[in-house]
């Protein structure tokens, strides 16, 4: 059994390579250890390649012109592994945005490449860039893409630092202007117990029309029932200011343009409470099995800008035949000044 918690410590850390060493060994001293036998096979299979279809749709209202919009995108991605520890993945996308102000789709095509490794048991990196280009030749082609690094400090805290660059699209004067955001972060996450957890990301935001912002997010977690079926409850805090505020143009009654047509809010704080219910019903327990997991999440809310909300988020994911994974997840939020809705669809087959 040494042997076997000493394989699941190095999957829980990434390192799969020394994982599947490990079961080998087991095996070779106990031949008959059946846990030891399926581990290894999903560790096989997680090291293969695979291809993965996505479905996401948008839909958000509220502020005034701000927010008026609906967002449909569809991708297929193929993952290519270098070593069960690096793998290298290739996107193409179909975008559809479709801003309510003018009554118009901009439909888009783009591609990402991607990159994630596990350097060590203490580092770990992620990046991508993806080239966004519309059928409307009046706008121009797009770049976004991250790259973030994490330091687990002895497994008592990951500490991580990031660089984000991404489209802000809330309307149509967004989509015409090319708005984006270059976003600078700070982050941890730490197990303080087996129940008590802390995270929390500090965020300094630059755009491309000469504004900058800051969002910074605290939150803490006590879980109530333990593992496979938790109950958590989670207190969390946000901060947000942004320089400039946004700057409407209108010609007689009409509304023509906005200057920074994103959400700018000043000195803005908001705190949420989360009540959530997490029941893994998989076959087996250890890292690396087939996942089998649902999550119901409810969140009710306040903030500075007397704006009561209620959210409601909802995560199924199976994993099953060894080789296939399916997900869906839904999200409803509703407030006086803004509503969304969300919906997240992903099938995978691993060969």
């Amino acid at each position: 059994e040494a042997y076997f918690d000493y394989a699941q410590a190095q999957c829980s850390l990434g390192l799969c390579d020394k994982e599947g060493k490990t079961y080998e060994k087991l095996l070779t001293n106990d031949p008959l250890h059946t846990l030891a036998r399926i581990a290894l096979e999903g560790q096989h299979i997680r090291s293969n390649p695979s291809i993965q279809s996505d479905y996401s749709y948008w839909m958000e209202d509220g502020r005034g012109e701000l927010s008026q919009i609906t967002r449909n995108s569809f991708d297929l991605t193929f993952d290519f592994p270098v070593s069960c520890r690096y793998r290298f993945t290739a996107t193409g996308h179909k975008w559809l945005e479709y801003p309510k102000f003018d009554n118009k789709t901009y439909s888009a095509d783009g591609f990402t490449l991607g990159f994630n490794g596990v350097i060590n048991p203490f580092i770990k990196s992620q990046a991508s860039w993806t080239h966004k280009q519309y059928s409307n030749r009046e706008i121009k082609d797009r770049d976004t893409g991250f790259a973030t690094v994490w330091l687990n400090a002895k497994e008592y805290v990951q500490l991580g630092v990031g660089y984000e660059r991404k489209d802000e699209l809330y309307n149509t004067f967004g989509i015409r202007h090319g708005i984006q955001s270059d976003t600078w972060w700070m982050g941890f996450h730490s197990d303080i117990t087996r129940t008590l957890e802390l995270h929390g990301t500090a965020r300094m935001l630059q755009y491309n029309d000469s504004n900058r912002g800051y969002h910074h997010t605290l939150a803490l977690g006590y879980a109530l029932t333990d593992h496979p079926r938790t109950f958590k409850i989670t207190l969390s805090g946000e901060y947000r200011d942004t320089q400039h505020e946004n700057l409407y143009l209108y010609n007689g009654p009409n509304l023509v343009d906005i200057i920074h047509p994103y959400w700018t809010p000043k000195g803005y704080s908001g705190t949420t409470v989360t009540f959530q219910w997490y029941h893994d019903y998989s076959h087996l327990f250890f890292c690396g099995n087939e996942l089998r997991f649902y999550d119901i999440r409810i969140s009710m809310g306040t903030d500075s800008e007397n704006n009561p909300s209620v959210k409601l988020e909802g995560e199924w994911h199976h994993e099953f035949g060894k080789h296939w994974a399916i997900g869906l997840k839904g999200m409803i939020h509703s407030s006086p000044k803004w509503d969304a809705q969300g919906i997240w669809a992903q099938l995978k087959y691993r060969f």
